[in-house]
Formats: C-alpha cells, structure tokens, sequence
C-alpha cells in the first residue's frame, strides 16, 4: 500500500495487482495539492544520533527504494538541501525547510522508531501525504470527541473548504502502517 501512495505523489503511473478484494473496494481518499518537492535522486538522509533504532529507519527506506525509482544515500551531517532529516522528539511531526531547499525534518519518537507502520507513515507525510482527518467529508465519517482532545492538537482539526486545493484519490495516510 505505501507503494502506489509515494508512486502517485511523484506523478509516475504503474499498474498495481492485488490479491486483497477489500483493498480494491476502498472509499477514497484525499490528498492536497501543494507545493511538494520534486526530490532529486539520489535523496540524502540523516539520522541523528540520539535515534536508538536506526535499523526501522532504513528498512522503510530501503522498501521505498524497492518499489519505486527512488533513491537515498545515507549523509552523516544534517541535510541543508534535497533531503530528510530524521530527529529524536517528544512528537510525531514533519518540518518543511523552504521550498527551494527540498528539505524535510522528520520528527519521531524513541517508539515511533521502532515500529516500521509508524515510520512509513512519517515518510508519507515527509513526500506530502495528509491525515485522514483532514479530508474535507470527515464529518460525515468520524465522530470527534472535543473533550478528549489535547489543547495543543487542535489545532490540527479544523474544517476543510473544498476548493481547487483538494484532490480525490484511492490513498490514505493510514494505509502505510
């Protein structure tokens, strides 16, 4: 599933077969138009240190690589320019450098580093993939139960107005765990 995710946020077509009938039932999903990178190859990487378990990083890398025309080559400093940079943080976030640099910070957890869904998901967001809650339909699907909300993460649950910004497509952030 992370395959035909990355395939169509870089623009190339492929012909994908699968044995999973539910998989070609799916609702759509949806992902926004903006100003995404076009990567050139090879695409450099850096893992910090602090980082316990770079292993999970580079099997998701490597399975990107695999099915896809990809490429990354591991840099032993920060990225400053076509690249991503994998941080130690208390949160999951993805930082976008400015546009022109192709740069992208990576912002996981010691136990998001451990687990090869969470980090898949990490790349996703890291090429431009959006969550799920953001779809502009969401209420028609999910129930958000305010209350149990951190204040802080809010702010990344607000309405969608469709617009000319939002695309329709058969992929989803959560498909990649």
């Amino acid at each position: 599933m992370f395959l035909p995710i990355l395939l169509s946020l870089l623009g190339i077509s492929v012909v994908i077969k699968s044995d999973n009938e539910d998989y070609l039932k799916r609702d759509k999903r949806i992902i926004k138009v903006q100003n995404n990178y076009n990567y050139t190859n090879p695409v450099f990487y850096h893992i910090q240190k602090e980082i316990r378990n770079h292993k999970t990083i580079e099997t998701a890398l490597k399975h990107l690589e695999h099915y896809t025309c990809i490429k990354f080559k591991h840099y032993s400093e920060y990225v400053i320019r076509n690249g991503i940079t994998f941080l130690l943080s208390s949160e999951l976030d993805v930082k976008k450098g400015p546009y022109g640099e192709k740069l992208a910070h990576v912002h996981i957890t010691q136990e998001c580093s451990q687990n090869l869904g969470c980090v898949k998901h990490m790349l996703g967001r890291a090429f431009g993939l959006h969550h799920e809650v953001a779809r502009y339909d969401r209420y028609h699907y999910v129930k958000i139960f305010w209350k149990n909300i951190e204040k802080k993460s809010k702010k990344s649950i607000q309405w969608l107005k469709v617009s000319k910004a939002v695309i329709s497509t058969q992929l989803s952030t959560m498909a990649l765990s």
